[in-house]
């Protein structure tokens, strides 16, 4: 079954998501915008990837990350949208996977950008 629970939260409420999620007994891990600072495509993938392999390595963690449009490049410039497709993806693939060791991990998402809170409710499915 799936063992990723996901919830989004507006950057409004990011400082007391974050107190929360400290104050919880659990691991957390947390991606935010400093540690995003200079990475490309392929390093940002590699840091996704790599922190939640570390989340999945005990029984309950959960992983916050802090600025979804950052983490995937996104732009709107009129009517284009400009993002990375392989970091959406990537991200779109740990939101729906489960865990390869049956550990639990809750994953929080902080966004501001009301296109892509709409677009990971769509074809994502959050809960």
């Amino acid at each position: 079954g799936k063992l990723v629970s996901s919830l989004i939260f507006d950057s409004i409420c990011k400082n007391d998501v974050l107190k929360y999620c400290h104050s919880m007994s659990s691991t957390v891990k947390i991606i935010s915008n400093s540690d995003l600072i200079g990475k490309n495509e392929y390093d940002k993938i590699s840091l996704l990837t790599d922190t939640v392999n570390d989340c999945y390595q005990t029984k309950k963690s959960i992983l916050c990350i802090t600025d979804i449009s950052n983490l995937i490049n996104f732009s709107d410039l009129g009517n284009q949208l400009y993002y990375s497709n392989s970091i959406l993806q990537t991200l779109i693939a740990i939101l729906k996977g489960a865990s390869p060791f049956g550990n639990k991990i809750t994953i929080v998402l902080i966004n501001d950008n009301e296109i892509i809170n709409k677009f990971l409710y769509k074809y994502v499915d959050l809960y």
